[in-house]
């Protein structure tokens, strides 16, 4: 039974060898394209304009004072509606 599972250990093996320097290697970095660099430009200028304005000031002071565990917790489920006079329920 040992030698068996030493044959087919080998097996395995004999086929994983030749295919593992191929998976183990990383693919060739490719320069950006032009499109690649504008957007990355467009992003940076919209990443500038909001930290030279303060406009995300306030959003800070609004996160700094919200209780953050009060509003997290969980609502309790809406009450379900009487049922109308007559028995139907619309």
């Amino acid at each position: 039974m040992r030698a068996r599972r030493v044959a087919l250990l080998s097996l395995a093996l004999a086929w994983v060898a030749p295919i593992s320097p191929l998976v183990a290697t990383e693919p060739e970095s490719q320069p950006l394209s032009d499109a690649d660099e504008a957007l990355l430009e467009f992003l940076g200028s919209l990443d500038a304009e909001f930290d030279s304005d303060g406009e995300d000031d306030d959003w800070v002071e609004f996160l700094a004072s919200t209780d953050v565990k009060r509003a997290a917790a969980k609502a309790p489920p809406p009450a379900a509606p009487k049922p109308a006079p007559g028995g139907r329920n619309d």
